[in-house]
């Protein structure tokens, strides 16, 4: 009977052969071998035959796990001396911890000298005083000068409507009176001059405005700096 060992992709081994009696080709686990079976063909009962090759890999096998075995042993025993040694070193915390609440506690006398204590609020200098009136006439300006830049920029708002509505009145009267159209082109560019020449105009007022609030408040933060 011919036996031949067969390694799988799995990385297992099995024994391949033919039935003795009716030679359909049969398979078994290495670990089968000598044990009693039967052909799933014939129903035909025999043991799974062995051989010298399968007796060296049943070796190699054995000798395998055996080492994993051994691996697995060496590596439960280091966990357990590390949960061991967690548990020690906390006991030895807490031990640590109770010996020191127990130790009696030692008190050093160390003279104090306070100063009399004075009765009443204490005096202010004119330094602080002028440093008080100082700060609240820097805030009384700012929001002084922030009120200022909002009127200025409502007033610079409402010249703006009001030069548009004069340019379009001017601008139809003098179209009227001199007999064009309205909407000729000559009339159309002068009006749109004039209103961008307005608009330019009171642009350039806002962003006067501004920047003055703006280079005043600058001052203002370079003064209370000063004073830190």
């Amino acid at each position: 009977m011919s036996v031949k060992l067969i390694k799988t992709f799995t990385g297992n081994y099995q024994v391949a052969y033919a039935c003795p009696n009716c030679s359909e080709s049969l398979r078994n686990p290495i670990r089968d071998v000598g044990n009693e079976d039967s052909c799933p063909a014939c129903k035909h009962r025999f043991r799974v035959p062995n051989s010298p090759e399968i007796q060296v890999m049943q070796g190699k096998l054995a000798d395998e796990t055996e080492r994993k075995a051994e691996a697995e042993r060496i590596k439960a025993e280091e966990k357990q001396r590390e949960i061991e040694a967690a548990q020690l070193k906390k006991r030895i915390g807490t031990n640590q911890a109770a010996i020191k609440n127990e130790a009696p506690q030692t008190h050093t006398w160390t003279p104090s000298v306070s100063a009399p204590a004075i009765s009443g609020a204490r005096p202010t200098t004119r330094s602080e005083d002028f440093n008080d009136l100082v700060s609240w006439a820097v805030r009384t300006t700012r929001r002084l000068l922030n009120l200022s830049l909002l009127i200025w920029w409502t007033l610079c708002a409402a010249n703006l409507f009001g030069s548009i509505v004069v340019i379009s009145v001017l601008y139809r009267n003098v179209a009227t009176s001199r007999g064009d159209s309205v909407g000729g082109v000559e009339n159309v560019v002068a009006y749109v001059f004039a209103l961008a020449l307005s608009l330019a105009f009171w642009l350039l007022m806002a962003f006067a405005g501004t920047v003055s609030v703006g280079v005043a408040g600058v001052l203002f933060e370079i003064e209370k700096n000063t004073r830190k």
